[in-house]
């Protein structure tokens, strides 16, 4: 009798958090959250987004003089010029990061700065073999090497320390996500003293000052385009795009574009997509009110613990 209080509260709560979890798998299911990823396609079948921005003409790029400029001081006259030094490129997804680590790339090999030279990239994908892989065919002296699929990382790092270690090189790392990636990635350059550089791009802060975690190392942060470009930019694309259906299947830059979106949507926070999901709720080209919406992410639970007019007013 005298545990019965205890035995009620327990139920209770238990109560509670069953309706609870009821509540957010509803809400779950209805948003359709945990979709199921497709299988991965196979090798070939996808277009790397990234391609694009190693395909423009660097002349026509918009709001990209000065950063080139300021990156390739950092590579070439910042610190020590004997010893290793890398140069970290971060920025939001879509800045241009890619774009401006392989102008300054371009650049700097035309200039015969360096003995020899790679441009690879990683992706969410971590295949850190195919990247080493990639970065000993485009190193290897004479013809293009074929590489065993069944080599093992440990022997392609030995290969590619063998080849720079008496060389002045410079390699870019595209689109770096996670620091395990680079610890194995950064074990293929050796210091030799004779003033090689690394180029770094990532879309994460911490990330960029792992890589350049050196008292010699830079990062550079890309930052937002002027009023004067920005508006020249949305004056060229407007002009591009009007009069075109770019976002139908049958457009020819249709899929990249969407395969741009999604790349950037998948890297939001989980609270994020949510709430960015739940604007197809309302139809195209709606003029959709902030009060309205915010009230109703709190409505649907994705803003807990606020009250409406604090969450409306700030």
């Amino acid at each position: 009798m005298a545990t019965l209080p205890t035995r009620r509260a327990i139920s209770s709560e238990l109560h509670t958090l069953k309706a609870g979890v009821i509540d957010l798998t509803e809400q779950r299911r209805r948003h359709k959250i945990d979709v199921t990823l497709p299988a991965k396609a196979k090798h070939g079948d996808v277009v790397d987004p990234r391609l694009s921005a190693l395909n423009q003409d660097i002349d026509r790029l918009v709001g990209l003089a000065r950063p080139m400029e300021e990156v390739t001081k950092m590579v070439t006259e910042s610190g020590d010029k004997s010893e290793l030094k890398t140069v970290s490129i971060v920025g939001m997804a879509g800045s241009g990061k890619t774009t401006l680590a392989y102008a300054v790339y371009m650049r700097l090999r035309e200039e015969n700065c360096f003995q020899c030279h790679a441009f690879v990239s990683v992706g969410q994908n971590l295949e850190v073999k195919k990247t080493l892989m990639d970065m000993l065919s485009m190193l290897a002296d004479g013809p293009r090497v074929r590489l065993d699929v069944d080599i093992k990382k440990v022997h392609l790092i030995g290969r590619l320390r063998e080849i720079l270690e008496k060389k002045r090189y410079l390699i870019v790392v595209d689109d770096l996500w996670t620091e395990e990636c680079w610890q194995i990635i950064k074990c293929c350059f050796p210091e030799n003293s004779l003033g090689s550089r690394i180029i770094t791009t990532t879309r994460k802060a911490a990330m960029a000052a792992e890589c350049s975690s050196s008292s010699s190392d830079c990062i550079y942060n890309i930052g937002l385009l002027s009023e004067v470009d920005s508006k020249k930019l949305a004056f060229d694309s407007w002009e591009r795009l009007n009069g075109s259906n770019w976002f139908s299947l049958s457009h020819p830059g249709g899929e990249v574009m969407k395969r741009i979106f999604n790349l950037s949507y998948n890297d939001l926070p989980p609270h994020l997509s949510t709430c960015l999901l739940h604007l197809s709720i309302f139809p195209q080209n709606y003029e959709v009110e902030i009060d309205r919406l915010v009230r109703r992410w709190i409505a649907e639970l994705y803003i807990v613990g606020a009250r409406d007019r604090d969450v409306v007013n700030s």
